[in-house]
């Protein structure tokens, strides 16, 4: 396995070099992922659903008033229920 020294700065946090945020397809900005597992730490980039596909909608909705994220257990009601229907 290689590895990479990489120094912790105060509050926890360490710059991971450019070399590694490439191979990882990572930019500034995004998030990633630690998991643990057997007691070995892996870190991922993270990609969520939400963040990915956000926006991908909206030109179904033109003229609507956006929903907020309060509204959306009101959504997930409908669609169910809308589903159970067919």
């Amino acid at each position: 396995m290689e590895g990479q020294v990489i120094r912790v700065r105060r509050k926890g946090q360490i710059t991971l070099p450019a070399e590694i945020r490439r191979d990882m397809g990572i930019d500034e900005g995004d998030k990633v992922v630690l998991t643990r597992e057997n007691g070995k730490y892996a870190l991922a980039a993270f990609s969520d659903v939400v963040d990915s596909t956000a926006g991908a909608l909206a030109e179904y909705a033109i003229g609507k008033p956006p929903i907020g994220l309060d509204d959306r257990h009101l959504v997930l009601a409908r669609c169910r229920r809308a589903c159970a229907a067919r």
